[in-house]
């Protein structure tokens, strides 16, 4: 009796083609090269919802995952810059979040603020970032401790960085609000504390860089990069001030014509994309396919009937 044939086995890949391979034979990168084939924009959002993991309806404007201009998600710019900060002993970077807490007046930022100072009242000592979400709009929030041993005091430094020319004068209000209540807050820890140190005002700075010219959708792609410029450039220097930093950055950008500007932004884009693919595309998709297991696994309820004699 004749054996049966094995399944046939892709052959592994050789050093010349292993990107190939690798991108061919992740589920949630060949699934990638289908979506952006498939002509049908339902099926589209259908696949976006699957590949990232949408429950907070980001994409629900009508956008998919394959739009070339729509606006990162949480999870794509937290990824992305997890990964880049991973190493970094200069800066942090903290979760995106939104700017205000549902159904209250409060924010994420001063939570998030006020938590970590009252854990820590030396916090912070490295740089911290913070991408903040103010209402479909990106902004990037740097906040520095700057320590002055001469004269025994310290200073809170918050640069907000905005792709945008504006950002709304509640929104700036918001924002100031938090920072000086949390200049507050590190008084009164300090003095808990027996911190014997004196605080000055808090110094806070609007850049509103007006960097969305030709990239009306690119706030969370510009959020990713600016923070990247920060960090990388603190490993280097870890005297660097975010605030020359971030507008040496902006300035700089400014400079590229429109054709430029597109592909630095396509560019960003392609690499974010991979990164949040490794990462979460494949555990998201064998998430979906279980879902969908356990879903039509279950008995079906048929209506019961009696016999007719």
């Amino acid at each position: 009796m004749p054996q049966p044939t094995p399944p046939l086995n892709p052959a592994g890949p050789d050093n010349s083609e292993d990107l190939l391979f690798k991108k061919l034979f992740s589920p949630s990168k060949l699934m990638t090269i289908i979506g952006d084939e498939i002509p049908l924009i339902s099926e589209k959002q259908s696949l976006s919802k699957v590949l990232l993991n949408d429950e907070n309806n980001e994409l629900s404007d009508g956008t998919n995952f394959w739009d070339k201009n729509r606006q990162l998600t949480t999870d794509e710019i937290d990824c992305y810059l997890q990964k880049i900060a991973a190493n970094a002993k200069n800066t942090e970077v903290n979760y995106p979040t939104g700017l205000y807490v549902p159904y209250s007046t409060r924010t994420h930022l001063e939570d998030a603020l006020n938590e970590n100072i009252k854990s820590d009242p030396s916090w912070p000592k490295a740089v911290q970032l913070f991408p903040i979400n103010t209402g479909g709009h990106w902004i990037l929030v740097s906040l520095q401790k700057i320590v002055n041993e001469k004269n025994n005091t310290q200073q809170i430094k918050c640069v907000i960085f905005n792709s945008l020319r504006a950002l709304g004068h509640d929104k700036e209000n918001s924002l100031k609000r938090v920072i000086n209540s949390f200049n507050s807050e590190f008084m009164g820890e300090m003095s808990n504390n027996n911190i014997k140190v004196h605080l000055t005002e808090p110094e806070i700075i609007f850049l509103h860089a007006d960097l969305q010219q030709y990239l009306s959708q690119s706030c969370g792609a510009f959020v990713c990069m600016a923070a990247q410029e920060v960090i990388e450039q603190r490993e280097s220097n870890s005297d660097s001030a975010p605030y020359t930093l971030l507008k040496n950055y902006a300035d700089r950008f400014k400079k590229y014509s429109a054709e430029e500007q597109y592909e630095i932004d396509f560019q960003h884009r392609l690499v974010n994309r991979n990164c949040y693919l490794d990462k979460y595309g494949d555990a998201r998709i064998n998430a979906s396919y279980t879902q969908l297991e356990i879903k039509h696994s279950q008995p079906k309820n048929r209506a019961s009937g009696k016999r007719v004699s």
